[in-house]
């Protein structure tokens, strides 16, 4: 089930309660056969007689004539749309919409994910050791509106021909503005979804994007964060010519000891880190303008640190790079409607777990790491599973193994400690007993 949040307009709760009426009452036949206006739709909406969009736009009509609405809000027909095309198509074996956020004045938000997205999500990044890090970047050009996409590697599959570790999507952000409220709706939801997760364990990394990084850093205020070095490079460059123009002689020295091979980007440790960081302060920035100088010990270097505490210090967000490219390609490279493009989103999440599970068979362009091949299965041994059965064997396969222990109520879950609570060298099990020691060697 997917959930409309309404804010702050009066109109939308008798549409929606209207809409909610009519698709209770009608029955699939009425939506799926009964398109007696196919040229008007495609007129009016460019879009094609067979597709799910259309028979939304053909709902979404018979609701004005009905109810004798001459013009819908703009701001509300998105909302409709979407809910009318989760409704009309058939193909829709799982909730991908979740949330649909109308607010006064906006464009309504989107927050668009699956169950096997979040489980996946859980099971390769509340990870601190061999986790991935899950990253977030927002992507132009693709509509109306903004798409934010988390991207993640699956650490159990390696890629055929290149042997890296294959991106998989994450939970997915459909956006007109890019305040701080905005991203609240979405870090909010997904803080929501993950509630019963050790945060401390989550890597979180992100261009160096204020508002957004705001948010995050409120809804998840225990996890890591890191943010994209060659953003802060980009960043910090433009600042430079800005302050100091293209042509300055601290220009190049400045870089260098911020970003160069030997400079502070370089470090892995904090001590070291602060070693560099007074040297750099005494040196480098000792002539500049104090404005400049500012700029680099209040935003640059706390940056900086961050990123080497979550022990990452040349992390680059590439991953969201990479699959902001392939999205662009889906489209092919020309702007889609919300629809539209929500459609295209679920068809590249299905089409990324399909070839997860062609990799359980040995098949495909992806292959188990050697720490995952216990679960291999054969194609025949795949086709007599039911699915149930395909889904529990995908489950315990991608994911990072853990030991835990879980409460009676199942109330809590947590990690197993080897030999927790033994003296060391203590052979016998634990019991309520006098504990003995190693006798001690006489010399």
């Amino acid at each position: 089930m997917f959930q409309v949040v309404v804010i702050g307009i009066r109109k939308i709760p008798v549409l929606l309660r209207i809409l909610v009426c009519q698709l209770l009452q009608w029955k699939k036949s009425l939506i799926s056969c009964n398109m007696t206006e196919p040229r008007r739709c495609t007129a009016m909406y460019g879009i094609k007689t067979t597709s799910p969009m259309h028979r939304a736009m053909f709902v979404l009509l018979r609701i004005r004539r009905h109810h004798r609405l001459a013009q819908l809000d703009t701001l509300l027909e998105p909302v409709l749309v979407i809910i009318l095309q989760m409704r009309c198509s058939l193909s829709y074996t799982e909730n991908f919409v979740r949330q649909v956020v109308a607010t006064a004045g906006k464009v309504p938000s989107v927050i668009l994910y699956t169950d096997r997205q979040i489980d996946k999500l859980k099971g390769f990044c509340m990870d601190r050791k061999d986790g991935s890090v899950l990253g977030f970047d927002k992507t132009y050009n693709l509509g109306s509106t903004y798409v934010t996409l988390s991207v993640y590697k699956n650490v159990a599959l390696h890629r055929t021909r290149a042997g890296d570790h294959p991106l998989f999507l994450g939970p997915i952000f459909i956006h007109s503005h890019s305040d701080t409220r905005t991203y609240n709706q979405f870090f909010g939801h997904l803080s929501g979804v993950l509630m019963g997760c050790d945060f401390q364990q989550l890597h979180i990394g992100s261009d160096d994007e204020q508002d957004m990084c705001k948010s995050m850093k409120h809804y998840f205020s225990r996890a890591h964060f890191l943010t994209c070095s060659r953003h802060l490079k980009e960043n910090c460059t433009r600042k430079i010519d800005e302050m100091l123009g293209s042509v300055s002689r601290d220009r190049r020295a400045i870089l260098e000891a911020l970003f160069g091979a030997n400079g502070l980007i370089a470090c892995n440790d904090i001590a070291s880190f602060d070693q560099c960081a007074t040297k750099v302060q005494t040196k480098e920035l000792m002539n500049v303008p104090a404005a400049f100088c500012d700029y680099i010990l209040r935003r640059v270097l706390p940056l900086m640190c961050q990123n080497v505490v979550s022990g990452n210090s040349r992390w680059m967000n590439n991953n969201c790079e990479s699959v902001n490219h392939v999205l662009k390609q889906a489209i092919h490279w020309r702007p889609q409607q919300l629809p539209d493009l929500i459609d295209t989103l679920r068809k590249l999440v299905e089409s990324q777990y399909t070839e997860a599970n062609r990799a359980l068979c040995c098949e495909g362009d992806f292959v188990l790491r050697s720490a995952y091949v216990r679960h291999r299965l054969t194609v025949d041994a795949w086709r007599m599973m039911t699915a149930k059965q395909c889904n529990k064997a995908a489950a315990a396969c991608f994911r990072i193994a853990q030991v835990t222990s879980t409460a009676s109520d199942g109330g809590m879950t947590v990690p197993d400690t080897p030999g927790g609570g033994k003296k060391p060298h203590q052979c016998k099990r634990k019991r309520a007993e006098k504990s003995s020691s190693a006798a001690k060697k006489q010399c």
